[in-house]
C-alpha cells in the first residue's frame, strides 16, 4: 500500500548524512515531502526571551542575528543537497502546527517524522503538533544526534542517572558501543504534484535591520557542506586533531579548536560521524591523548543532553536539581547590562564578552570564566546569563547551556558547589600576554602589562570588598 510522507526537520538537526529521521521517512513510504519550518515563536527579533516571574525581563531575542544568519545557510544549503537528488525542501514561516495541518489535509500525508526535543519548550511544541494533527496522521519522534540512542543506554534514565559525567561516561564507554554513521538513504523522487511555494526567509524579514554587525567578521558558514569541510580541514588536510588537548584552551585563532560545536546544536553533522571520523584518524595518521579527548568532550556533551532528560524541568529553576541553594544571588539589571555589553572593566571578562556580542561565539573556557564572574563575583542570577547565552551564541543547544549554567552556577547534579574561577589566575594561564585583551579591547595596545594585571581583580573576590562597595565604586570612571 503506498504512503506518502512528511519529514520535519528541525533546526537542530539539519543534514543528509546519518540522519535517521530521514531514514525511517524514505523506508517506510512510497512519497516523501520534506519541510522546515521558521517557527514564529522562536525566529524574529521580536520574539524576547522567556520572562521569570522572579526576575526582570531582558530585551533580547530569543534567537540573534548572528543565528538567525546561521540557520537561514543551513536550511539553504539543505535545500540544495536535496535537489540534488531531485528532491525539494519546502520552507515556511509561521506556526508549526498549523502549516503542517494543512499540507497533511492538502496531500493526505500518513506519516510525520521529525527528532525528538531537548528542552521543555521544544517536548511541549512537538506535544501540541501531535494534537494539531489529529488521530488521522502518525507523528513518529526519532531519537537523533546521540552516541548512543535512549533505549541502548547501560541504565533506565526513566529511574536513574549518573550523578557526575564522568560516573555517566565510564559507563557508557564500558557498556555500549557507538555505531558507524548512516550514509545518505536513498531520496525518492516525487510521485505527487506538490503546488506549495516556499517562503523568502532572510534577516530582513525577521527584522534584523542593522546588519552592520556582520560585515568584516569571519563568522562560521552554515550547512552540511561547510561542515564536512571543516572535518576535512580540521583532521585530514592540516592534520590538527593530535594537538587538540594542548590547544584547545586557547583564545584566539581559527584552529585552536575543532570548531564543530555550531555544526552539532544545529544538527549539520552527527556526534556520530566525529567519532568515526575521529577513529579513521587514529588508525591511518595518530593516536593520543588529545584524539581520544576530542571523543572525550562528545561524551560530556552526551551527558548534558541525557541530564536535561531526565531532570526535566528542574534544570530551568533557580535551584535547578538541588533541593536549596547557599547562594542569595541578587537582580540586578543594571549591573548585568554591564557584563553583557563588556562594560565591567575587567579586562578579561570585558574582551570574553564583547567578542560573543560581536561574533556569537565565545571559546569554552571563556563561557567558564565569565559565568563564574557573573555567579561567583558580581552575584547575579545565573538564570539571566543563561538567558543571554541562550540569545546570543550560534551554537545554542539547550540542553548544553542550561547544563553547563547549572554546573558553573553550582546548582547541577555533581556535589562540588562552590566552583570558582580566579580571573587573575585565568588570564596568567591562558592570556599572559594579554593579545585576546588587547583584540577586543585596542585601547589597552597603549597600556603596558602591570596595568592590566591591576585591572584584573575588578569586581573579583581577590579585592576583598563587599560585593555591593565592589561594584557601585568602579562604574564611576573608565578604564
Amino acid at each position: 500500500m503506498n504512503k506518502t510522507g512528511l519529514v520535519l526537520f528541525r533546526s537542530d538537526n539539519l543534514r543528509l548524512n546519518d540522519n535517521h529521521v530521514l531514514i525511517k521517512a524514505h523506508r517506510e513510504n512510497t512519497n516523501v515531502l520534506h519541510i522546515f519550518i521558521y517557527d514564529s515563536k522562536i525566529f524574529g527579533i521580536n520574539n524576547k526571551l522567556y520572562k521569570y516571574k522572579d526576575l526582570s525581563q531582558l530585551d533580547y531575542p530569543k534567537t540573534s542575528i548572528f543565528r538567525s544568519k546561521f540557520i537561514i545557510e543551513c536550511v539553504e544549503n539543505l535545500k540544495k543537497n536535496l535537489k540534488n537528488l531531485n528532491n525539494d525542501l519546502i520552507i515556511k514561516h509561521g506556526n508549526i502546527g498549523t502549516i503542517l495541518k494543512d499540507i497533511c489535509e492538502k496531500y493526505k500525508i500518513d506519516n510525520v517524522y521529525t527528532n525528538q526535543g531537548k528542552a521543555n519548550f521544544e517536548k511541549n511544541s512537538l506535544k501540541n503538533i501531535k494534537k494539531k494533527l489529529g488521530n488521522n496522521v502518525n507523528f513518529n519522534i526519532v531519537w537523533e544526534n546521540t552516541l548512543v540512542p535512549i533505549n541502548r543506554l547501560p541504565f533506565n534514565i526513566e529511574t536513574t542517572f549518573p550523578n557526575t559525567a564522568t560516573s555517566f561516561r565510564k559507563k557508557l564507554e564500558s557498556n555500549c558501543n557507538i555505531n558507524f554513521p548512516e550514509k545518505i538513504p536513498k531520496i525518492k523522487k516525487q510521485h505527487i504534484n506538490v503546488n506549495i511555494e516556499s517562503d523568502v526567509i532572510n534577516l530582513d524579514i525577521l527584522g534584523f535591520t542593522d546588519k552592520e554587525i556582520l560585515k568584516n567578521k569571519q563568522l562560521p558558514i552554515g550547512g552540511e557542506d561547510a561542515a564536512l569541510n571543516r572535518i576535512n580541514d580540521y583532521f585530514w588536510d592540516k592534520q590538527l586533531l593530535h594537538n587538540y588537548f594542548d590547544t584547545r584552551n586557547e583564545l584566539m585563532g581559527e584552529n585552536f579548536s575543532s570548531k564543530l560545536a555550531h555544526y552539532l546544536s544545529s544538527g549539520c553533522i552527527s556526534p556520530r560521524y566525529i567519532v568515526h571520523e575521529v577513529l579513521r584518524y587514529e588508525k591511518t595518521v595518530y593516536k593520543n591523548k588529545s584524539t581520544y579527548w576530542l571523543i572525550f568532550e562528545l561524551y560530556f556533551r552526551e551527558y548534558f543532553i541525557y541530564y536535561s532528560e531526565y531532570y526535566g524541568s528542574k534544570i530551568f529553576q533557580k535551584c535547578a536539581v538541588k533541593s536549596k541553594t547557599t547562594y542569595n544571588w541578587c537582580n540586578d539589571l543594571k549591573l548585568f547590562k554591564l557584563w553583557c555589553n563588556g562594560e565591567t572593566r575587567n579586562p578579561l571578562i570585558d574582551a570574553f564578552m564583547i567578542e560573543m556580542k560581536n561574533t556569537g561565539y565565545i571559546s569554552n573556557r571563556g563561557r567558564q570564566i565569565v559565568a563564574s564572574y557573573l555567579t561567583r563575583d558580581l552575584n547575579i542570577d545565573w538564570r539571566l546569563g543563561a538567558l543571554y547565552f541562550q540569545s546570543m551564541l550560534i551554537d545554542y543547544d539547550p540542553a548544553l547551556n542550561w547544563g553547563n549554567w547549572n554546573y558553573s552556577a553550582g546548582v547541577g547534579s555533581d556535589p562540588r558547589e562552590n566552583r570558582y574561577f580566579s580571573i587573575p589566575k585565568q588570564a596568567e594561564k591562558f592570556d599572559p600576554k594579554y593579545k585576546f585583551i588587547r583584540h577586543w579591547l585596542p585601547k589597552f595596545n597603549y597600556h603596558n602589562d602591570s596595568y592590566i594585571k591591576r585591572l584584573l581583580r575588578k569586581g573579583t573576590r581577590s579585592n576583598k570588598i563587599k560585593s555591593k562597595n565592589r561594584i557601585t565604586n568602579y562604574y564611576k570612571k573608565s578604564y
